[in-house]
């Protein structure tokens, strides 16, 4: 990786830590995490569908990823709180 590739990433994290610093930006992730069905089948009777689902699964475990790495504690609280609220 050079200089300037260093430079980006290091932006990136920023802005991710930026947006972790507040409840509404976890709850913002949280919320298009769960919208990409991270935690649900993609399987449907269509292939179509099937590979539109996993797409937008797949956009959601990138959202995870760099959650986890950036700042796995908070990661780890909200998703300790999601699947206590999920299965009350």
């Amino acid at each position: 990786m050079n200089k300037e590739q260093d430079n980006v990433k290091l932006i990136e994290e920023m802005d991710i830590r930026a947006v972790l610093k507040m409840p509404e930006g976890k709850r913002f992730l949280w919320k298009w995490i769960e919208r990409c069905g991270v935690y649900r089948l993609s399987m449907n009777h269509s292939g179509s569908i099937t590979y539109f689902n996993e797409g937008e699964r797949n956009i959601g475990i990138g959202l995870l990823a760099e959650w986890a790495k950036v700042d796995p504690v908070s990661f780890s609280e909200m998703t300790v709180k999601y699947f206590k609220e999920k299965h009350k």
